[in-house]
């Protein structure tokens, strides 16, 4: 479990500033969910850093294993 433990930390911390980054962005009307790009742009911005935590994980798995 300890080698997850940097893992949970950087993506625990990491995730809360991107939440908080978005809700921001959302609330100064910077990013607007009603238009379509912007709802593209919104879900490549969080299926990136999905795809990214996964593959970070496999990455873990596999050095370990």
């Amino acid at each position: 479990m300890d080698i997850w433990l940097p893992y949970v930390y950087h993506y625990g911390v990491g995730g809360a500033v991107f939440v908080a980054s978005l809700v921001t962005l959302i609330a100064a009307g910077a990013i607007r969910p009603a238009e379509p790009e912007d709802r593209r742009l919104l879900a490549a911005m969080i299926g990136g850093l999905a795809l990214f935590m996964a593959g970070h994980a496999l990455w873990i798995t596999l050095a370990t294993t």
